[in-house]
């Protein structure tokens, strides 16, 4: 785990709470789109589960403690996963789309800071939920899908840091927890190539100061069709989020790729 740019005049610990709440290579919705609607008009409904090897790049800050810039890379972060768990569902009929999405990761991590420090050790517990609905636009050709889509997307950040110090017996303990919720606008595009390759871009923007200033999003991906109901899918996702309210100072960018294992229903 690095970390760039942490002034001197406080221990680092507040610096490991806010490296936790973004080094995770695993956050977020990598949704993939079902297939084209059964002509019948029924519902089509295709289950995910997905990992993203992100690094995490941006600055942190917490009340008056000292803000933190972050460099991660993408192994940098596997390192300190814990346990994760991420799935999406979407569904289609006609010329509507919905798509849920969780996403759930424990990281923790321990290191010397020095002999005023000590050992810091903390865990970390991320939780991202969204919700999209979308409609499909009559601006392409029967093998393009494109929607026009909006939706909610929820935060919640939660982590806890200790510092045992080598040059005396105090001990210190402390956790913190953040959360909150952003409307969203964006679109979706899916090109099926033939029977078993097809192409996806899934983009939004959101926040507009209802919690985050800004936030956005843009995922790629290239999907291969083993057969009619299972699907493997390999791509690039980059997450921009900048928040600031309550004394804390959001502002991080993470990108790396994403693959998933869906089952089409």
């Amino acid at each position: 785990m690095r970390m760039v740019g942490l002034l001197p005049r406080r221990p680092g610990v507040i610096a490991v709470l806010m490296v936790s709440t973004v080094a995770t290579p695993m956050t977020g919705w990598a949704q993939t789109v079902p297939p084209t609607a059964p002509a019948d008009g029924g519902w089509t409904t295709e289950v995910t589960a997905y990992g993203w090897l992100s690094a995490v790049k941006g600055e942190i800050g917490l009340r008056d403690l000292p803000q933190v810039d972050i460099d991660n890379s993408a192994l940098d972060a596997l390192e300190d996963v814990e346990a994760a768990f991420m799935a999406t569902i979407a569904a289609q009929r006609g010329d509507w789309l919905f798509i849920g999405d969780a996403s759930w990761s424990r990281t923790s991590d321990d290191f010397a800071v020095g002999r005023q420090v000590g050992v810091i050790t903390f865990t970390h517990e991320q939780l991202i939920g969204s919700a999209v609905v979308g409609r499909r636009l009559p601006v392409a050709p029967p093998e393009i899908q494109m929607f026009a889509t909006v939706g909610l997307r929820y935060q919640r950040f939660q982590g806890e840091v200790g510092v045992d110090p080598e040059s005396g017996s105090i001990q210190f303990r402390a956790e913190g927890t953040q959360d909150w919720i952003d409307p969203t606008v964006g679109f979706v595009v899916r090109h099926d190539f033939d029977r078993r390759w097809y192409y996806s871009v899934i983009a939004d923007v959101g926040g507009f100061g209802a919690a985050s200033d800004l936030t956005a999003q843009i995922v790629t991906q290239v999907g291969y069709r083993f057969n009619r109901s299972t699907s493997l899918t390999f791509g690039y996702r980059n997450v921009f989020t900048n928040y600031g309210h309550d004394d804390i100072l959001y502002h991080v960018a993470q990108g790396g790729l994403v693959t998933g294992l869906s089952r089409r229903f």
